[in-house]
Formats: C-alpha cells, sequence, structure tokens
C-alpha cells in the first residue's frame, strides 16, 4: 500500500519525463504507506533495491514512546493485531522470559486505535533494551515480502520494478 498523492506525484513525473529513473520516481515515492503505520527500518538502499528489481522484504517495526514507568506502542507493523502481541508478551511473562516487566494490556478504542501500555517494574528499567527485546520476540518487528509481480495488460504474469509497473497502469 501506498499513499495515493505520492502515487500521483510519481505518475506525474513520469508522463513529464518519459526517462524517469528508479531513482527519479523514489524522489516522490519514497515507500509504502502501511494502514496499521509501524516504522520501515530497512535501509534505504534495501527499498530502493526493492523498487527497481520488483522482489525484496522490508523490516517493519511498531512504534512506541515511554509514559512514565509503561512503554505505550501507537502503531504496529503490517497485518499484526495488538491480540497477538498482548498473548506473546503474556506467554513470556507466565514463563518468566521478562524480568523488568510487570504486565501489558490493550487500551486501544476507537480514539487511539492501537495502543498497548507495557508496565515496567520501575522507572529505572531501561525501556529501549525491554524493547530490543520484545521486537525480538514477539510480533512487534517483522519481516514484509514484496513482490511486484502482477498480471500485464498482455495478460500474462510479469514482475515490475517501480517505473515498468507505474508506466503499465499508465
Amino acid at each position: 500500500p501506498h499513499n495515493i498523492n505520492e502515487i500521483g506525484a510519481a505518475l506525474v513525473h513520469l508522463i513529464d519525463h518519459p526517462r524517469a529513473t528508479v531513482a527519479d520516481l523514489l524522489e516522490h515515492l519514497p515507500g509504502p504507506d502501511f494502514p496499521t503505520g509501524g516504522e520501515i527500518i530497512s535501509p534505504v538502499s534495501d527499498l530502493a533495491a526493492i523498487y527497481e528489481t520488483g522482489n525484496g522484504t522490508l523490516r517493519v517495526r511498531a512504534v512506541w514512546h515511554q509514559e512514565d514507568d509503561t512503554v505505550v506502542v501507537t502503531e504496529l507493523p503490517f497485518q499484526t493485531s495488538g491480540a497477538k502481541v498482548v498473548e506473546q508478551v503474556s506467554a513470556q511473562l507466565r514463563n518468566k522470559k521478562l524480568p523488568m516487566v510487570e504486565t501489558i494490556r490493550d487500551e486501544s478504542d476507537h480514539e487511539a486505535p492501537v495502543r498497548l501500555v507495557v508496565e515496567l517494574k520501575s522507572r529505572r528499567v531501561d525501556a529501549e533494551a525491554r524493547m530490543l527485546h520484545l521486537f525480538a520476540t514477539t510480533a512487534l518487528e517483522r519481516t514484509v515480502r514484496v513482490n511486484l509481480n502482477v498480471i500485464s495488460l498482455a495478460g500474462s504474469p510479469r514482475v515490475f520494478d517501480l517505473r515498468g509497473l507505474l508506466r503499465e497502469w499508465l
């Protein structure tokens, strides 16, 4: 999924500059815009390679901040449910794999579609270290496979680079 305004800008650029390269188009279309948010932590060079080849993987991580002695997750990686994360963290708490974490709860509602609260045992707990552990052991960080394989106008499947895909659509 991408931002429609960025797609439009890339298409207009391609119309105005028919020989534009993928690098030129990336100035208008910096990357995916996932509906649940999340932060793309893959290097920009990996993203450029995906758009050049039509294949690759992206690493997407939850967005969080610290409030006193709690960690609040406000965005999740694409296709990750808050219930699944709560279940994974709760399992680690039951198995005593998360010292320094008291509990986790889901405070999501219509005003805050994603709000997972991880209560730390004290303010002195290194929240960054706890989150790195959670990124490694739960769905708070995941890899998203990208494959720009679509049915071309000729009626057969083909893997497109970004430029070819936009040209095909035009």
